[in-house]
């Protein structure tokens, strides 16, 4: 059966498996708004996933995290989606269709909290967010 399902079904179908203790998959959800912004890059370093983006993304990122409402950014360079979750999700990497990242209530407690304006803020061991002035 595995060998008919998407590399994504079946992860998230043997993480399933594993317990709910386990953490899940973040989906994308095709239905969430679409925001353009004119800054937006993603890189990796190990496990830590950096996104960069201009005071507008960051204020979109904000809003998401007070708001419990998804939705994805994109610019020419990079596509992700910030998905709202009630527990522990982990980031998926699609490379048709960008980013998908969970923001569990403690990431988005951290988010309203750190991004204020332009910095560098390390959130958790998954997450960075660099936000640069225009």
């Amino acid at each position: 059966m595995l060998l008919h399902m998407g590399l994504f079904n079946a992860l998230s179908a043997l993480t399933s498996k594993l317990g709910s203790s386990a953490p899940r998959l973040a989906q994308v959800d095709g239905n969430a708004p679409l925001v353009d912004v004119a800054k937006l890059s993603v890189s990796t370093a190990e496990s830590l996933i950096i996104v960069v983006t201009d005071p507008v993304g960051a204020e979109v990122i904000r809003t998401i995290a007070e708001s419990g409402e998804a939705a994805t950014l994109r610019s020419a360079e990079a596509t992700v989606y910030f998905k709202v979750s009630a527990k522990r999700e982990l980031p998926v990497h699609d490379p048709r269709k960008g980013w998908a990242i969970p923001l569990d209530p403690e990431l988005r407690e951290q988010i309203t909290a750190a991004i204020t304006g332009p910095g560098e803020f390390e959130l958790t061991d998954v997450l960075a967010i660099v936000v640069e002035e225009n």
